[in-house]
């Protein structure tokens, strides 16, 4: 084994669990045509960083993969297989912040639709609460800073949610005429 090594994407250093000449094989089977030796073409990655390449790789440049690749497609459609894991990925960086909800002590990454945090700033009497937690005082800095984090983080989701809707509609009819706009057709 090789030690420990630096992922070339997120630049966390991680535990080796492979030789370089696996990996280098490895590498080779699923690129086949790039010279894994070059640092312009090839880099070592930890598992997250390969996934999330991966579904990238599967969405954008098919060709490039060879038939060795871990894994399976998580369905027919590599687009959305690619956009969940751009957003798993920036979950996880959410959950690696640590920002919970002070209240029902959910992290921020996985409040449920619709999480509303109530604050009531005060120095000596200051709390905030949800309707999923308990009643949580935050007059103190850190449990304040969560608490306005999350209250952010809920108002954004919900403008985010209402510009959707006025955007798109509630309906199968009208997302269906939004997917006809997009592709081209007239809506007319």
């Amino acid at each position: 084994m090789s030690g420990t090594y630096t992922c070339a994407s997120c630049g966390e250093t991680f535990e080796s669990g492979w030789s370089d000449e696996e990996a280098a094989a490895e590498a080779q089977e699923n690129f086949p045509g790039i010279d894994v030796s070059d640092p312009a073409e090839a880099g070592v990655v930890c598992d997250d960083c390969y996934e999330h390449i991966m579904a990238r790789a599967r969405a954008e440049a098919p060709e490039l993969i060879g038939p060795g690749w871990r894994g399976e497609a998580a369905s027919d459609d590599p687009i959305g297989d690619a956009l969940r894991a751009d957003a798993e990925a920036a979950r996880a960086e959410i959950r690696a912040a640590g920002i919970v909800c002070p209240s029902c002590d959910v992290n921020l990454a996985d409040l449920p639709d619709g999480h509303r945090l109530a604050v009531v700033p005060g120095l000596k009497d200051g709390f905030a609460e949800c309707r999923d937690g308990q009643r949580a005082d935050i007059t103190t800095f850190e449990p304040l800073e969560m608490a306005a984090n999350v209250s952010l983080w809920d108002e954004f989701r919900r403008r985010e949610t209402e510009a959707f809707k006025a955007i798109v509609g509630e309906g199968p009819a009208n997302f269906t005429g939004l997917l006809g706009v997009i592709q081209g057709e007239d809506p007319r």
